[in-house]
């Protein structure tokens, strides 16, 4: 994958605490690093032909 828009001072490198999971802010359209243990919203992707 070579697209990518990291929200500013993003992807951090500082995981001491625990796994990261990447997060969409629907407003800005940027990527942000997050806690896992956290929990979001979330959107899958299917594809069309296998939906009853």
């Amino acid at each position: 994958m070579t697209y990518f828009n990291w929200a500013v001072g993003e992807p951090r490198n500082d995981r001491s605490d625990g796994d990261y999971c990447v997060t969409f802010n629907v407003l800005t359209g940027t990527w942000y690093m997050r806690c896992c243990s956290v929990t979001f919203y979330y959107v899958c992707e299917v594809d069309g032909h296998h939906l009853p």
